[in-house]
């Protein structure tokens, strides 16, 4: 497993192409862990107006980049656990032309998520200027179908397992 984004720890696959076809599995946790996003009741994730604004600004990562599929994802009270998976580049354009919007890495995808979902929760919450998410994300290279089923688990059972979470803050 790799964490990006942060000095000094950065740990990626050795000639890994990020940019390249693949299931990418992603965390990124909110500043200071503040829980905005909503509240697990039971083991459901009840999202408010600022989580339901995340979830929509992840649904709308392929308007902007064709190319991706988001996969599982969940958001919780105070980060998000997703799997995007990149598609070939050549991907067939609204008008039925084919599309080459060039490589594009998994950062630059992430930043994109990072500052619209920002923009759209401290719009929701009637602030401005305020980082919504930590610096950096956690990210992970899918190898295999098995992989991709167990982390596909992880993420829906994320709400059953959120007392012990090490994100929980309560």
């Amino acid at each position: 497993m790799t964490t990006a984004g942060r000095p000094g720890r950065l740990r990626r696959l050795r000639g890994f192409d990020y940019a390249g076809c693949g299931e990418y599995f992603v965390t990124t946790v909110t500043h200071r862990r503040e829980c905005l996003f909503g509240t697990v009741v039971g083991s459901v994730m009840r999202r408010t107006s600022a989580g339901d604004a995340v979830h929509r600004a992840w649904l709308a990562l392929p308007e902007r980049y064709p190319f991706l599929s988001p996969d599982s994802f969940i958001v919780m009270p105070n980060h998000i656990h997703g799997i995007l998976v990149f598609g070939p580049e050549h991907v067939l354009a609204r008008d039925g032309g084919l599309l080459t919007p060039g490589r594009v890495h998994l950062d630059r995808v992430m930043r994109a998520f990072k500052s619209t979902s920002a923009i759209a929760v401290n719009r929701t919450l009637g602030r401005a200027g305020v980082p919504l998410w930590q610096s950096g994300y956690f990210e992970h290279v899918v190898r295999n179908e098995r992989a991709l089923e167990r982390i596909r688990g992880y993420i829906d059972g994320n709400p059953e397992a959120w007392p012990k979470d090490r994100f929980h803050s309560g």
